[in-house]
């Protein structure tokens, strides 16, 4: 429940993209070029269980946003 979690930025240092809830400042931090947003808890659980399994089975699209983490 942090306003602006430092571990965004860290995990972006890494090249990680962030699965993360639009709390606070984190609609700013997190965007199509380093991650993905969510609007609640819920949209949170179901979205991301999607969005790993579609990075599981498309490693092209998870290297190209990894890439766009770093920009």
């Amino acid at each position: 429940n942090e306003a602006q979690p430092n571990v965004i930025f860290e995990a972006n240092s890494y090249a990680v993209p962030v699965l993360a809830i639009k709390i606070g400042c984190v609609a700013e931090d997190v965007n199509e070029s380093n991650g993905i947003t969510f609007i609640n808890k819920e949209e949170f659980v179901q979205g991301s269980v999607k969005s790993i399994v579609s990075f599981s089975e498309d490693r092209l699209a998870l290297k190209k946003l990894k890439l766009s983490t770093l920009k």
